[in-house]
């Protein structure tokens, strides 16, 4: 029985076909990868904000209390509970602030069990002024706050929400009226870090995120 295997030429030939084709096709997939990665993190920015906005129509205010119920606001920016943190730089930390939180606390529990972090419209009109109205937090506005697709936590630009009576400044950013005060829900993108200052109208650079206000 005459058995005929491959020659040096074909086993050759079929290896540069093989390496040929892998590079053509490898940068095609990263590609389609990177583009699914953008899409995932735009969608969970645009989930965020929906929270956000449901958050507000339940409370009458914005998740910018801490966890235990100190008022006036005190925090600049919100971050998920999952992933690790990005770096902010220069430009984007001094205008998205210092003061954090972990937005678990207020768009999926309501501060700790024994204390809850915003209390009732009702309860907040004697002091604020406003209608009397018997509705209040309401959650969870999400089912969990995942990382982004790099592995890295969402963060939200809440303390740039200007809204009546609850309004708050960031330090930093440009007056009302002059491009200030957009709240962002950002991903950091592959390199990890925030460079989309809060009175950017679009993200900067490989930042991905969804522009609330």
């Amino acid at each position: 029985m005459n058995k005929k295997g491959f020659t040096l030429i074909e086993v050759v030939v079929v290896v540069a076909i093989i390496a040929l084709l892998a590079g053509i096709l490898t940068p095609l997939i990263f590609k389609y990868i990177d583009e699914a990665n953008q899409t995932r993190a735009l969608g969970d920015c645009r989930n965020i904000s929906t929270a956000l906005l449901l958050f507000h129509k339940d409370t009458g205010t914005w998740p910018y209390l801490s966890r235990y119920g100190v008022y006036p606001p005190d925090i600049n920016y919100l971050y998920g509970n999952m992933g690790d943190m990005p770096r902010f730089v220069a430009d984007a930390q001094s205008s998205w602030g210092t003061t954090a939180d972990d937005m678990y606390f207020h768009l999926v529990t309501n501060g700790n069990p024994d204390q809850n972090t915003y209390i009732y419209r009702y309860r907040r009109a004697a002091t604020l002024g406003g209608n009397i109205l018997s509705h209040g937090w309401n959650g969870p506005y999400l089912p969990y706050v995942t990382d982004d697709p790099w592995a890295y936590k969402y963060v939200v630009s809440v303390g740039a929400f200007d809204y009546g009576p609850d309004s708050q400044q960031v330090v930093g950013a440009p007056a009302s009226g002059q491009g200030g005060n957009n709240v962002w829900c950002l991903s950091a993108g592959p390199n990890f870090a925030v460079e989309t200052p809060i009175w950017a109208t679009e993200t900067q650079y490989d930042d991905i995120g969804y522009r609330t206000k």
